[in-house]
């Protein structure tokens, strides 16, 4: 099933926020502002973590482990690079690491 833009951008942030299931607050937002069920949400973010991982690391991992067999002795590439700094600003964001307090 897919869901409109606005949903999946709104179930990502609290997802994220939540790190790794959606907070009690987020949910009832979405079930206001959207008319889905707890149930529904409940799938979504299993599904999401299933196919994903919370930081996006399945994703990484699996291409880091086909241009390690497809290249064995060669330096990452550019764009393997840019998916593990990807990878880790999401883990920086939902584990708040690296901020600074002012």
């Amino acid at each position: 099933m897919r869901h409109p833009r606005g949903l999946v951008k709104l179930l990502l942030q609290w997802f994220e926020a939540g790190k790794g299931y959606i907070e009690p607050m987020g949910r009832r937002e979405i079930m206001d502002k959207w008319g889905i069920t707890y149930t529904q949400i409940s799938k979504w973010s299993y599904d999401r973590m299933r196919r994903n991982g919370l930081y996006g690391e399945i994703k990484f991992f699996t291409a880091l482990g086909k241009f390690v067999r497809d290249h064995p002795n060669e330096q990452p590439s550019a764009k393997l690079f840019a998916e593990y700094t990807q990878m880790l600003k999401k883990i920086r964001k939902i584990h708040n690491i690296g901020a600074t307090s002012s």
